[in-house]
């Protein structure tokens, strides 16, 4: 590539951001990470292209021919995976109730698999938060959710950075937990009357980067998919968009684009048009 193809400047974006997002050299923008920052961004940015990769609140909707064994397993890794740390982590589980009880009787046995350690032990399954501020939010939501009603089945403590698997039974619509993005290792799980309630909580949300669905009916699973207001669908396994093979990226306040080997450079293309004409 030629000499200044890339240019990294190192920094804090409180100190850099602002002349970076305004700068009128800058034709285009690219950001990963919170809501509120790519607000922020994209009210100063002006007239120019923006790519904003934000925050989730993946729902995992359990259905009740879904294979139990298969979606215990693919909860547990969609929510712990990286501490929970993901923009596509599962983030809240709507289950019809009729499989309920088998379910969290799976994922309590496959949660207790997860444990906190040294991440270089290839024996740990988890390793820290980022910081103690993340870990007062988790705290934080958690707590609200059990003064709310909901139960805490196991996990709710964290060591130092160190927070634990955690799953709650019995969480409304109303928690903070079912509605916030939770950015650590939490399964929220919501119990539902049908596929229709199950679409609808999901729906619902602010957020629309991605979910995901479990059941045994290919018919059923397009149906509900092509209904979800998700930028990404994933059918009976965890969110994970991988080396970018195809196209990722959010709606609503989930952000604006789509990335990935070929979408990434879609996304900061200008198109050019030249019109031919004949004259008489």
């Amino acid at each position: 590539m030629p000499i200044g193809t890339i240019n990294i400047v190192s920094g804090k974006g409180s100190s850099i951001g602002d002349v970076i997002i305004e700068s009128p050299d800058i034709a285009a923008i690219s950001f990963t990470g919170s809501t509120g920052v790519g607000e922020y961004i994209a009210s100063k940015a002006g007239i120019k292209k923006l790519h904003l990769e934000l925050g989730g609140k993946a729902a995992a909707l359990v259905l009740e021919d879904a294979n139990l064994d298969n979606t215990a397993r693919q909860i547990c890794r969609g929510s712990f995976r990286n501490s929970g740390q993901r923009c596509d982590a599962i983030s809240r589980v709507l289950v019809d109730e009729r499989v309920r009880k088998p379910l969290l009787d799976r994922i309590m046995e496959e949660a207790s698999a997860y444990t906190t350690g040294d991440p270089m032990d290839p024996k740990t399954s988890m390793g820290t938060v980022i910081n103690d501020k993340a870990a007062q939010h988790i705290d934080e939501l958690v707590s609200d959710g059990v003064k709310r009603g909901a139960k805490l089945l196991c996990g709710g403590r964290h060591r130092g950075l160190f927070y634990e698997a955690t799953v709650l039974d019995g969480v409304t619509p109303e928690m903070r937990i079912a509605r916030e993005e939770i950015f650590g290792p939490v399964i929220p799980v919501i119990s539902v009357k049908d596929e229709d309630q199950a679409l609808a909580l999901s729906n619902s949300s602010e957020y629309g980067l991605d979910s995901c669905v479990f059941t045994e009916n290919i018919n059923r699973a397009i149906r509900i998919s092509r209904a979800l207001q998700d930028g990404c669908v994933t059918l009976t396994a965890a969110p994970a968009h991988g080396v970018g093979h195809f196209p990722f990226g959010g709606n609503k306040k989930s952000g604006l684009g789509r990335e990935g080997l070929k979408y990434s450079i879609d996304e900061l293309t200008k198109l050019h048009t030249i019109i031919f004409t004949q004259y008489d």
